[in-house]
């Protein structure tokens, strides 16, 4: 894990992603500081487009996702989660709003999610049920269900959210439904 908890700081952004995906993936409590240090400068920092590029200063969908990933519901995490909510970039909020779902199982980060499932653009909407289905939120069950997006993808979603819970029946039955 040190090794990996080094790599937080590399110059480059590609390592810095995968490296917070991995720590994310791991449950890696000791990540959080380093997280969330990349993610303290906020929108005008960690979350403004680099010069002359599409990308943000740092990999925020990542960062959020692993926030989320790892568990620790602190409020410095909290706070430092929150301004990313209303962030221009819809699968910047997405993360945001998995993360907070996750840490704090509030329905009105649910609902937003829910929101982005009506996003125009495909891959929006494809990043929102994958986030949904991420939460293991099982209140998601029927907007998974009929969201606009390909039905593997509903699978997917539905077996994350399945996997999340004791009691899945609900979440199977929808999966039934697709197959």
């Amino acid at each position: 894990e040190q090794p990996l908890l080094a790599l937080l700081h590399s110059n480059d952004y590609t390592v810095r992603e995968e490296v917070v995906r991995t720590l994310g993936a791991m449950g890696s409590c000791g990540a959080v500081e380093g997280i969330r240090a990349l993610l303290a400068s906020g929108l005008e920092g960690a979350g403004a487009e680099q010069p002359s590029s599409p990308l943000l200063n740092e990999p925020c969908e990542a960062l959020l996702e692993a926030l989320g990933d790892i568990g620790d519901d602190s409020s410095s995490n909290l706070a430092v989660i929150q301004p990313f909510t209303e962030h221009p970039r819809p699968l910047i909020r997405s993360a945001a709003c998995r993360a907070l779902l996750q840490l704090t199982g509030r329905d009105q980060w649910g609902m937003e999610l829910k929101n982005l499932l009506n996003h125009p653009e495909p891959l929006v909407r494809r990043g929102a049920l994958l986030d949904l289905g991420a939460t293991g939120w099982l209140a998601a069950v029927p907007s998974i269900r009929s969201a606009a997006v390909e039905p593997s993808l509903k699978l997917v979603a539905l077996r994350e959210v399945a996997e999340r819970n004791v009691d899945p029946d609900d979440v199977l039955d929808a999966m039934d439904g697709l197959l």
